[in-house]
């Protein structure tokens, strides 16, 4: 009979490198997901915050141009959360939100690995009513 003892601990450091790279991809997608969510729902705060402000504009005496709701909304996301393109977008009845952020990852040294998010919102205003949608 011969000793296999070894045999065992070959395989399990030549299988070792899958299983970390494996957990790394996992970690790595659930801190992107993370942040998309945290990402998307403060643009979509952002987002009901202006078109309130247009509702609201719309009945009181002073009313807010769409440039001073932009600069809000601006100001309001510079706070909240760090981005590297922010698009803002306002007219009479809609808002548009595009906002790009590269987000830092152990996993960077993989050229194949995206980790950019694009993430785009609209919201209208319908008979004073607030409609928020992804783009």
């Amino acid at each position: 009979m011969k000793n296999e003892n070894g045999q065992t601990l070959v395989l399990f450091i030549l299988i070792l490198p899958i299983i970390i790279l494996i957990l790394s991809l996992l970690i790595n997608y659930a801190v992107l997901s993370s942040k998309k969510i945290e990402l998307e729902n403060n643009i979509k705060s952002a987002l009901e915050y202006g078109l309130n402000l247009k509702i609201n504009s719309e009945d009181e005496t002073k009313v807010l141009t769409n440039n001073e709701i932009k600069n809000k909304l601006e100001y309001l996301l510079k706070q909240n959360i760090e981005y590297d393109k922010l698009n803002i977008t306002v007219n009479e009845t809609n808002i548009t939100i595009n906002l790009t952020k590269k987000i830092d990852s152990f996993l960077n040294i993989i050229p194949s690995i995206n980790n950019k998010l694009n993430i785009s919102y609209y919201g209208e205003i319908m008979d004073k009513k607030i409609r928020v949608e992804r783009r």
